[in-house]
């Protein structure tokens, strides 16, 4: 084994399921295929994926804390993690607009491929029309106005029929051609 070679990996993800999956694929890939040794970082919460209890368990300390940028501060100064709690180098997932938390504690960050954005998108003609829709504080407590903007969804038979200029016989447009395709709401291709 290779044990003795490596030092032991301690991981913190955010108090969210995506980040502790990601710790997981860490956790796993490093133990199995490589032989480092791993540990989750979680407070009192048991979110180690061989915990025999099968536990995954955010404890009421664990969910507080968003980014634990204390234990990569630690980290960085015992990088064993013996003398520190909480202790870890790395966090799997951390979102743009809290990356200036890591820079403000002198903490090294790097990108691991996985960079999260939430997004949503309108026609642009709505957006310049009524710009507080470009917001998710637009679509909240509006849901008559909302209804009035967005209608309701239309099958593919009934945009042919109602809205389509050319009744889907032109360009990439095209009329369903069975049933089952006008009951559509879009157009499976591929």
């Amino acid at each position: 084994s290779c044990l003795s070679k490596y030092r032991e990996i301690r991981v913190s993800p955010g108090n969210w399921e995506t980040s502790v999956f990601y710790a997981w694929i860490i956790q796993i890939a490093l133990s199995e295929i490589y032989d480092v040794p791993v540990y989750i970082e979680g407070g009192n919460s048991s979110l180690n994926f061989y915990d025999p209890d099968n536990s995954f368990d955010f404890g009421e300390e664990f969910q507080k804390i968003k980014y634990n940028i204390e234990a990569l501060s630690n980290a960085k100064e015992d990088l064993d993690c013996k003398n520190k709690k909480p202790c870890a180098h790395v966090i799997p997932e951390m979102w743009p607009q809290f990356s200036s938390d890591a820079t403000d504690n002198d903490v090294n960050q790097d990108v691991n491929g996985m960079i999260g954005y939430l997004s949503w998108f309108i026609p642009k003609e709505l957006a310049e029309r009524d710009t507080s829709l470009t917001s998710y504080l637009g679509y909240i407590g509006n849901r008559e106005y909302l209804a009035q903007i967005f209608k309701y969804p239309v099958k593919w038979k009934q945009y042919c029929e109602k809205f389509s200029k050319t009744n889907c016989t032109s360009g990439t447009e095209r009329y369903p051609e069975t049933k089952i395709e006008g009951e559509r709401y879009f157009n499976e291709t591929g």
